[in-house]
């Protein structure tokens, strides 16, 4: 076999790995944003203010990706407030952590029998992490949106 001929070869097997590796990732991103698009209420936004008392990394059963949910403790009792997945929240600027003081707006839901709150945004001290959109569409989900 010449060099040109194993040259080649390389090229070809280097770019079937590429395509692989391309249509993995896509498959497992796909997964992941149909799992973040949690139900929510838009009629029914509230807020709970309290201190962060754990920040829960949760892997999901049918996916790769870990959510992030705040366990709050409000004057109220305590709440699970969800953020989103951890690939996006641990990205921020501004770090949540436990004892933080936070206001959470967001819709209560009910999921798999538990109360938990669909946060669409976070403000601790002067920062507002804005997570979802006036539609419920989250942040870190921009497949399909236009700037129509």
């Amino acid at each position: 076999m010449s060099t040109r001929e194993l040259l080649r070869n390389l090229q070809i097997l280097g770019g079937s790995i590429a395509l692989l590796t391309i249509a993995g990732t896509g498959y497992i991103i796909g997964m992941a944003l149909r799992h973040y698009k949690k139900p929510r209420d838009r009629n029914s936004i509230d807020k709970w203010t309290g201190k962060i008392r754990n920040l829960k990394y949760v892997e999901e059963k049918e996916d790769l990706a870990e959510t992030v949910i705040a366990d709050l403790t409000t004057k109220d009792g305590d709440v699970l407030v969800f953020l989103g997945p951890a690939w996006y929240i641990n990205h921020q600027k501004k770090q949540l952590k436990k004892g933080d003081k936070i206001t959470a707006f967001g819709s209560k839901v009910e999921l798999e029998g538990q109360p938990l709150i669909i946060a669409s945004q976070i403000i601790h001290d002067s920062t507002k992490l804005i997570l979802r959109d006036e539609t419920g569409m989250p942040y870190w989900d921009n497949c399909g949106k236009t700037d129509d």
